[in-house]
């Protein structure tokens, strides 16, 4: 999603190392010219732009995990029949769910984001 937006704009970028053809080049080019204090050969409107979309798909990876626990957590409860199969499986899978959601929940919390404006989506009714 994000590399699709990105690959029609990343044509007309100034870097060497373009973004849609190289992702990993582009981001060892622009470190290496920001490290070297090259600033003028960084590619600032795209590199600004990283640590938004990382807030982006971390939030988004965190209402994943929260849908993925909360459906867990409800089938244990209600549906006892499904986890007699598998017990130690079901198990493990909510513990490591549980773990994501902390380390995600983390990193979320870090940007200034609070509950409501990550949870909205997962509280929608249509």
């Amino acid at each position: 999603m994000i590399m699709a937006n990105r690959t029609k704009r990343a044509e007309h970028t100034r870097a060497p190392v373009s973004y849609a053809r190289d992702y990993y080049g582009w981001i060892q080019h622009n470190v290496s010219a920001i490290r070297a204090g090259r600033l003028q050969d960084v590619d600032w409107p795209y590199v600004a732009e990283e640590p938004e979309d990382m807030g982006k798909s971390e939030r988004g990876a965190l209402r994943s995990q929260l849908a993925r626990l909360i459906a867990h957590l409800l089938i244990w409860r209600y549906q006892p029949e499904s986890r007699r199969i598998s017990e130690n499986s079901w198990r493990a899978t909510v513990l490591d769910t549980r773990r994501c959601v902390r380390e995600l929940w983390m990193k979320v919390r870090a940007s200034g984001l609070n509950y409501r404006n990550c949870f909205q989506p997962l509280m929608s009714t249509r």
